[in-house]
């Protein structure tokens, strides 16, 4: 599933036109279902109830507001995936592969709260590594992962490609590139972030760490 809902009851999936909500109950049902311009890649469920934020890809993707109660879909920002709730109700949200960004209003009105610079983030790239921003349960802390990449010249992208040509498959703009990822742990009462090295397809916070028993 993209996501589950606080409860554990609701789950979020992405479906073959659109986005599904199946309640996981004694018998697992159908909540509801709802049709969107593209491919569904990334949602969450929002803290207002029976609502859902889903990131679509593709021309007329972005940001939608799905409401399960009364089925209406509204797109919120033309821009964005991987949407994630604040404990404040605030939306953030990727802006890329290498930037989270903050919904202030309506459409393209946000405010990007950590950015890498000095690399290419866009999409042209071949990137598609973008994650939501997970947060601390008191809201203070979110940890992201953003990012980067180079392009490859000479002698390093005639390597790329002739491994691409060994390991078989059609090459790409992907191989074209070298990329850099890191952790980005944001302080959002200090507005601090610090950034390391490294790559992960989840990430959680850990709430308590216990010493291993002896």
């Amino acid at each position: 599933p993209l996501d589950l809902d606080p409860a554990g009851r609701l789950a979020l999936f992405s479906a073959r036109r659109g986005a599904a909500v199946y309640d996981l109950g004694v018998e697992i049902g159908t909540v509801g279902s709802a049709e969107l311009p593209g491919q569904v890649i990334s949602g969450t469920f929002d803290l207002e109830p029976d609502r859902v934020i889903l990131g679509v890809y593709g021309p007329n993707g972005g940001l939608f507001g799905w409401n399960l109660t009364s089925g209406r879909v509204d797109r919120l920002c033309s821009v964005g995936s991987d949407p994630a709730v604040h404990a404040s109700g605030d939306l953030w949200f990727s802006l890329g592969d290498g930037a989270v960004a903050r919904l202030c209003g309506s459409d393209a009105d946000f405010e990007i709260m950590a950015e890498l610079t000095g690399l290419e983030t866009g999409e042209r790239s071949g990137g598609s590594f973008a994650m939501r921003v997970v947060f601390t349960p008191d809201g203070r802390y979110g940890v992201a992962r953003l990012t980067g990449c180079t392009p490859l010249t000479g002698v390093a992208l005639d390597e790329a490609l002739a491994f691409r040509a060994r390991a078989g498959g059609r090459s790409s703009d992907h191989d074209r590139y070298a990329f850099d990822h890191y952790f980005c742990v944001l302080d959002l009462e200090a507005r601090e972030a610090w950034c390391a090295p490294g790559f992960a397809h989840n990430l959680a916070w850990v709430p308590q760490v216990r010493e291993a028993s002896r």
